[in-house]
């Protein structure tokens, strides 16, 4: 029984992950896409950067994936 809740406790953190990770690129293409004032290179700058704080082992593919899109 305890390990069944440890267990449930690690998938939630990992869902968790994830699903902040998926909002930080969502905000990064939504700006790619539909703010013209706003340089892409500092999108994906700013993203990059909010990536690092998080996910420091992310910040090269959310660069990747952001350019990317920005192309």
């Amino acid at each position: 029984m305890i390990n069944f809740e440890k267990d449930k406790l690690a998938l939630q953190d990992y869902f968790y992950i994830g699903y902040l990770y998926l909002i930080i690129l969502g905000i990064g293409v939504y700006l790619i896409g539909y703010m013209d004032k706003i340089p892409d290179y500092a999108i994906v700058s700013t993203s990059v950067d909010m990536t690092k704080r998080y996910f420091p082992k992310y910040s090269k593919l959310t660069n990747a994936l952001l350019r990317n899109v920005a192309r």
